[in-house]
């Protein structure tokens, strides 16, 4: 049995490991919701030039849907801790997305 030197009471060394777990993973999902923060206002900026310029069709809806679902799963694979997927679905959601969304602002789509 360990004991806490500051406390003086008995301390399970499978909570002490969960407990670690869980600050772990909080922290991973404090990074993954500051990336899609950091992200935001480029996508949003390109939402906004495409509604005031009248710009809605297949593309831009298509992109916005990718944008949110390519973000839940980053979080999701962010906080799992899974490194490939998480940046396979943030080149996807992020610069898919904000790509998309320019491309049919400027014509070419």
């Amino acid at each position: 049995m360990i004991y806490s030197y500051t406390l003086y009471t008995p301390v399970n060394l499978n909570q002490l490991r969960f407990a670690q777990a869980v600050a772990q993973r909080q922290s991973f999902s404090q990074a993954a919701h500051l990336i899609a923060v950091e992200n935001l206002p480029i996508f949003t900026a390109l939402v906004l030039v495409a509604h005031l310029a009248g710009i809605s069709n297949v593309v831009t809806a298509g992109a916005a849907a990718l944008y949110f679902f390519g973000m839940l799963a980053h979080y999701l694979f962010f906080t799992l801790g899974i490194p490939y997927a998480r940046t396979l679905a943030f080149l996807v959601a992020g610069f898919g997305a904000e790509l998309a969304l320019a491309f049919t602002i400027l014509g070419w789509i």
